[in-house]
């Protein structure tokens, strides 16, 4: 069967790179239906970005948490979050976020909010992405200082 498509780069035997034609040459209804694809990935993108977003915030809080819960069981002190850093940074190169004094953050982030239900809350109040910045660090950073009234 010879395709007659516009092609480019060399000819070889069984193989084709065709050339995509002009957008002048497509129909409306091709693009309506390529705008409605675009509408969706972007919708997608955002709410990949947005759930990643609440899961790294239940995620720290969960950390913070834990550690709460060790220090007050074991009596460990401020060193073990120099440690925790140290390992997780070893087990998780690609990942940031996990210097000691983020842990730190994590820590009074779960101290100054001892709610366990705190991460559905999270998520149904930023969802609509009222905050403009990224509203990972600005939660951690807002619970260092102990500021909470906007929750």
């Amino acid at each position: 069967m010879l395709d007659n498509r516009k092609r480019m780069g060399k000819d070889k035997d069984g193989v084709i790179f065709p050339v995509a034609p002009n957008l002048s040459e497509m129909s409306d209804s091709y693009m309506k239906f390529i705008e409605e694809i675009k509408t969706q990935i972007q919708t997608r993108r955002l709410s990949v970005v947005l759930n990643a977003n609440s899961s790294m915030i239940c995620l720290y809080w969960t950390i913070g948490k834990d550690i709460l819960d060790k220090q007050q069981e074991e009596g460990w002190g401020a060193k073990v979050i120099d440690r925790m850093a140290k390992d997780l940074k070893g087990a998780f190169p690609e990942m940031s976020g996990l210097s000691p004094r983020n842990i730190k953050y994590m820590r009074k982030f779960a101290e100054c909010w001892p709610i366990t239900n705190l991460c559905n809350g999270l998520w149904h109040k930023f969802r609509g992405g009222q905050i403009g910045l990224c509203w990972t660090s600005w939660i951690l950073r807002r619970a260092a200082f102990g500021m909470r009234k906007w929750l």
